[in-house]
């Protein structure tokens, strides 16, 4: 069988967040982060809203051509 991707806009997907207790969130358009390295891309986070925390998937990829993981993630905060 072929699985559908699973895609929500984002006001149902904040939505989704604020029903879990999250209350901030930061959304950037794609094209904005796209070629930033993964050290930038966090860089941007702390820099713009004091990210000290992050919670990710174990599959999640950040950074230009998905270079950075959750373990890189870790070393970047």
């Amino acid at each position: 069988p072929v699985s559908k991707p699973w895609v929500i806009s984002v006001p149902e997907r904040l939505s989704r967040c604020g029903m879990m207790g999250i209350r901030y969130a930061v959304c950037q358009p794609f094209e904005d982060v796209r070629t930033m390295s993964p050290e930038e891309f966090v860089d941007s986070l702390v820099n713009a809203v004091g990210l000290r925390y992050a919670v990710c998937g174990f599959n999640f990829r950040f950074g230009y051509k998905g270079a950075g993981d959750p373990s890189r993630l870790s070393l970047c905060l």
